[in-house]
């Protein structure tokens, strides 16, 4: 089993945090009810799911991370993509089991289109994630 170093963690950390921000920011802003959202087990659970589908997606595409050079930089960006679709049908299916599965990726990629301000730490947390596999930070510097 691989173990991860500090900051390896500290940046699937951030990957997770800012997974459960993106996912409740598109759910809060289709249900138009952000206030009643925090205030009771739905929302614990849209956070929660959202928080688990991220980080399911990091681990299963972490092999898209981290390859040094500029096709390193196209294999993530590939990657970003890619974690984004499947982060978006894990916390869809955990939501809502068969109709979140096929809604969730349009929710998350119409929200990412319309550029909300929640997309930002997302894509800076995957390209984190990215820096932080590689093992070799000097050469993106």
């Amino acid at each position: 089993m691989q173990t991860f170093s500090g900051s390896q963690a500290l940046a699937f950390l951030c990957l997770c945090t800012a997974g459960s921000l993106l996912g409740t920011a598109a759910l809060t802003k289709l249900l138009a009810a952000p206030q009643s959202m925090s205030s009771n087990i739905t929302g614990c659970w849209l956070a929660v799911s959202c928080t688990i589908g991220a980080g399911a997606a990091a681990y299963i595409l972490r092999h898209q991370f981290g390859r040094p050079g500029h096709l390193g930089a196209l294999v993530a960006l590939a990657g970003i993509i890619n974690v984004t679709f499947v982060s978006s049908v894990v916390s869809g299916s955990l939501l809502i089991p068969i109709f979140g599965t096929m809604f969730g990726p349009w929710l998350m990629f119409g929200h990412i289109l319309e550029g909300n301000i929640a997309v930002l730490p997302w894509v800076l947390s995957l390209y984190a994630f990215h820096l932080t596999r590689g093992g070799e930070l000097s050469a993106y510097f």
